[in-house]
């Protein structure tokens, strides 16, 4: 599976990238990259942990899977949210995410703001 061959179904392949301090080589965010977009959660996927939040690093993770996703041909991204997450509705309209709808998402139980983006 470390290829994206052979997944389960509903399984999408990514890359994962992360941030790191150049002092202390800590991590501050994670980036995933899916080829294709599942069928409610989107391309991209990041995580900043509690103690890195405020300081603009969810900001320039998307914007760096943006340009990640431009080199892996990627012209037109989902990004997704739920709905309640104010930080990352910020993140992604800083990155010109542009609201597309709100769908429940059942098995996790919350519903989901998808934005597209256009990176071509």
């Amino acid at each position: 599976m470390g290829k994206g061959k052979n997944l389960p179904k509903g399984w999408r392949r990514y890359s994962t990238y992360w941030l790191i301090t150049s002092k202390t080589q800590e991590i501050i965010g994670i980036i995933r990259i899916r080829n294709k977009p599942l069928k409610i959660y989107g391309h991209i996927g990041y995580d900043v942990p509690p103690s890195y939040r405020g300081n603009g690093y969810g900001t320039k993770l998307l914007k760096l899977s943006l340009e990640k996703a431009k080199q892996m041909n990627i012209k037109k991204l989902m990004v997704t949210c739920d709905e309640d997450n104010i930080g990352s509705i910020k993140i992604i309209e800083k990155n010109s995410g542009k609201f597309v709808d709100k769908v429940f998402d059942k098995e996790d139980q919350v519903y989901v703001n998808r934005y597209k983006i256009n990176i071509e």
